[in-house]
């Protein structure tokens, strides 16, 4: 089962889950991964391999990494392929600006090449939340993925092309995900910054978030390439971070989806900033994914 079919496929979310999924899964179709180590270091490609033989013995179908960062792009790629694995790649504005993030996907575009390994690049998507952390105008965000998306064309890319940010951004800049930049919707939940909920909500809170985009971007198809839940962290009103909240989080996000969504991320990153509610290197849900903690 490809991204693309589980696009074409998708109908609009209700309170009680997806109407009708080819894809129907107690796991993530996709879970963030890294090709770091515990100190920030480049894994080797022997360990990239064994960290990718364990997520595809789970039966996630794809990985989704970040960028270039230790030539990931182009081992995480390769080594997926070998497995059967799909690759989702992105590239982040952060507080540089787009100018950090354009650089980046020269570095990918350069490297593109119609190898083989090539086709197991199923997304690429641009962003993660940029406009919401004022990283970037919603024209010019568009403008830098419409320039990747020419250039991956001409690479030889017959793959997806999208935009991640909140369903409000969507909301706010409906014309963001309604223009053919796009080609499906990339939409990031986050339970734990919505601190008038808890985490027994989380199912419900995805369901919410990918109606609200569908709505902002006329029924366009809308996947969750971004979602989790810290086992650890400062307590954000209703939400407190612990192992047992993150496996009912988890899999209540999983059973809102029948799994047709993006888990960040397998692995714990202590090579992260903490954020500030010391979450962001607890999000690794490899136990859940396992059967739990227990």
């Amino acid at each position: 089962m490809k991204l693309s079919t589980l696009l074409a496929q998708a109908s609009v979310v209700l309170a009680i889950g997806y109407k009708s999924h080819q894809y129907n899964s107690n796991v993530p179709y996709a879970v963030g991964y890294a090709a770091l180590t515990d100190e920030g270091f480049c894994k080797t490609e022997q360990r990239i391999w064994e960290d990718l033989e364990d997520i595809h013995e789970q039966g996630v179908k794809a990985v989704a990494i970040e960028g270039v960062t230790c030539d990931q792009h182009q081992h995480v790629v390769r080594l997926a392929y070998g497995l059967g694995l799909k690759v989702h790649v992105s590239f982040p504005v952060t507080r540089s600006g787009l100018e950090s993030a354009s650089l980046q996907m020269r570095v990918f575009v350069d490297s593109f090449n119609l190898s083989p390994h090539w086709n197991a690049v199923e997304a690429v998507v641009v962003g993660n939340s940029a406009i919401k952390n004022d990283h970037a105008g919603w024209m010019d965000l568009e403008n830098l993925t419409w320039n990747l998306k020419a250039a991956l064309k001409n690479a030889g890319y017959g793959g997806l092309i999208s935009i991640a940010e909140p369903a409000e951004t969507f909301e706010n800049f409906p014309l963001l995900c309604r223009s053919d930049t796009i080609d499906f919707v990339s939409v990031e939940v986050w339970p734990y910054y919505h601190p008038q909920y808890a985490h027994r909500d989380s199912g419900l809170l995805v369901a919410r978030e990918i109606l609200r985009a569908e709505r902002a971007c006329a029924f366009k198809s809308v996947f969750v390439t971004s979602a989790g839940y810290p086992s650890s962290g400062i307590t954000n009103g209703n939400q407190i971070a612990s192992r047992d909240r993150q496996e009912q989080a988890v899999n209540l996000m999983l059973a809102q989806t029948r799994g047709n969504i993006t888990l960040q991320t397998y692995f714990n990153e202590p090579w992260r900033e903490e954020g500030q509610f010391k979450d962001l290197q607890y999000y690794g849900m490899r136990k859940v994914i396992q059967g739990g903690y227990d």
